[in-house]
């Protein structure tokens, strides 16, 4: 059977497909391209949570659940570890 498509019909479908492959594969691909940044409790706090650090362990550091790492005497931080534990850790009125 024969569906009669034309090379540029042809081309123009195969085209929009490939389009919504990229839309939906580029933000997976960003993201594992995305380098994570390790930070001490200083940069942290300098950073991200823009705060002296002895505010920051009051606040923050000390929750339970709060992310780090211990690979020697001083916990080092992931940034997108530290950021998605602030999206899920929202207080909304």
């Amino acid at each position: 059977m024969n569906i009669g498509l034309d090379p540029e019909s042809t081309h123009s479908i195969l085209e929009k497909i490939a389009n919504k492959f990229i839309d939906l594969l580029m933000p997976l691909i960003k993201e594992r391209l995305e380098q994570d940044e390790l930070m001490t409790r200083e940069e942290l706090s300098k950073k991200i949570l823009r705060c002296d650090p002895d505010t920051a362990d009051k606040r923050y550091l000390s929750k339970p659940g709060f992310p780090y790492m211990q690979p020697s005497k001083r916990k080092i931080y992931s940034k997108k570890a530290v950021q998605k534990w602030i999206a899920e850790n929202q207080i909304y009125n």
